[in-house]
Parts: structure tokens; C-alpha cells; sequence
């Protein structure tokens, strides 16, 4: 599940155009922009949620090692 908290406006818009099937040159020209900048946009929401991804599944392993629960990537808002 995508947390949506670390993705910016126009980053939801253009997942939520490419989710209802449309083309990234259809998109940038929705939203009135480029195709290139609706390419960062979309890699950059991917990037956030692989980051998210990597960041739990770290936290989780350094849970099993003993460290401090509350030095975990407090930041990070990981539920375990």
C-alpha cells in the first residue's frame, strides 16, 4: 500500500492519471506540462514508496538485533 503522506500533490495526480490508464503524454497534457516532468513526477512517487519499502524491512531486521525501538527510524513513521 502506497503511503501517500510522502508523495507531494502533483506526484498523486500524475499516479492517479497513470492509474486510470492514461499515456504520460496524455498526462502532461492535462496537467499542462511536460512529458519529461511528469516522467520525474512518477519516478519520484516510485522512488518515495521503495524507499518506505527498504526503510521497514530495515527497521524490522534491526528490531530482531536489539536495538533501541524508539532510535528506529523514528522518523520513518514505520508500524510494526
Amino acid at each position: 500500500m502506497l503511503d501517500v503522506g510522502l508523495l507531494s500533490k502533483r506526484e498523486l495526480e500524475c499516479l492517479a492519471l497513470l492509474a486510470s490508464g492514461l499515456r504520460y503524454q496524455r498526462i502532461a497534457f492535462q496537467l499542462g506540462t511536460s512529458v519529461r516532468t511528469v516522467e520525474k513526477q512518477i519516478c519520484s512517487a516510485r522512488m518515495a514508496e521503495f524507499e518506505r519499502k527498504l526503510l521497514k524491512t530495515y527497521a524490522k531486521k534491526w528490531t530482531k538485533m536489539n536495538y533501541p525501538r524508539s532510535a528506529i527510524l523514528v522518523a520513518a513513521n514505520i508500524n510494526f
